[in-house]
């Protein structure tokens, strides 16, 4: 799990404003998290996460428009960004200048790893 860790880590320098990354499971149950000392720890908490798995992507395809495969919510001073990959999803937390194309992008970049990450806890 550290090597995870360090992994994760290793791409919280490259999108300027990027404060926390966490992956964790289609229930929002966090599996692995790398952030600075600037992250929100609420964010990063289950309590958080679960807020954003079921209800917003239940509710996305009530109104016609098919599954999300990414979430965007920008408050006062931070920005999360949801993404779905697989049976995996990322958050992102960042400030809220952040660019969010950037965060968007950075987890384009990340999925050969998610996909690993994906593969390896899928169930069988």
């Amino acid at each position: 799990m550290e090597d995870l860790r360090k992994h994760l880590s290793s791409y919280l320098d490259t999108v300027p404003g990027l404060l926390g990354i966490v992956l964790s499971d289609r229930e929002g149950v966090p599996m692995v998290r790398a952030n600075l000392q600037e992250c929100p720890e609420p964010v990063t908490k289950p309590a958080f996460l679960t807020s954003y798995t079921g209800s917003t992507q239940e509710q996305a395809g009530k109104m016609g428009l098919g599954s999300n495969t990414c979430l965007v919510a920008v408050y006062a001073s931070h920005q999360v960004v949801h993404c779905i990959h697989m049976s995996v999803i990322v958050t992102l937390v960042a400030i809220s200048e952040a660019n969010t194309g950037h965060l968007t992008s950075l987890v384009d970049t990340m999925r050969p790893f998610l996909t690993d990450v994906s593969n390896a806890v899928a169930e069988p």
